[in-house]
């Protein structure tokens, strides 16, 4: 008779067992699950850290690649009337190449021409292919600074009214290249 008594002891302990293994295999597989969800996020936290460091890497690039440009854009004068007087020699010498250079950089990033002066190379090329130099020589030697605000120190203006309305016709916008301390013709309009 004691093998019936010894039958609940084996059911217990084999129940016990089921538990254990039941428990355990749900430990796991929470462990594995939990080990997945710490994965894809170290992931994508590797992820978003290594796109900050290009972005800023490219952003440095940017900035030094900006720099150097302006640093190394040493034509024109130190003052507004110097550059405006080296801009008219070279295009008196029919020098349209270096009369571009007194020109500011292209600090539009989206433009094609970024850091780089052709649109004014190639206005003055044009002008001079349609043999408007000595036009242009005229109007910017009548011109006048008009405007050297001290609010503004980097920015200076030169005018040429030409009728009894006083209208502007000749304009000529400079500004001080902080880089190269060298004054730079930004815009001008005959």
């Amino acid at each position: 008779m004691e093998a019936p008594l010894d039958q609940p002891e084996k059911k217990k302990t084999s129940s016990a067992k089921f538990w254990v293994v039941i428990s355990a295999a749900a430990i796991l597989l929470v462990a594995i699950a939990g080990g997945a969800v710490w994965n894809a996020t170290s992931d994508v936290e590797e992820a978003q850290e290594r796109d900050t460091r290009e972005r800023t890497l490219a952003y440095q690039q940017f900035i030094v690649n900006y720099e150097t440009a302006m640093k190394n854009d040493t034509w024109g004068g130190k003052t507004p009337e110097e550059t405006l007087q080296l801009f008219i020699t070279a295009l008196e010498a029919g020098d349209v190449d270096l009369a571009a250079k007194y020109f500011m950089l292209e600090t539009d990033e989206s433009s094609p021409d970024y850091l780089t002066r052709r649109k004014w190379e190639d206005g003055l090329r044009q002008a001079k292919e349609e043999g408007r130099l000595g036009e242009i020589i005229a109007g910017l030697k009548k011109v006048e600074l008009q405007l050297a605000d001290p609010d503004a120190p980097d920015f200076a203006v030169f005018e040429l009214p030409e009728n009894n309305d006083d209208e502007v016709v000749v304009f000529i916008n400079t500004q001080l290249n902080r880089h190269s301390h060298r004054w730079k013709l930004v815009s001008f309009s005959l």
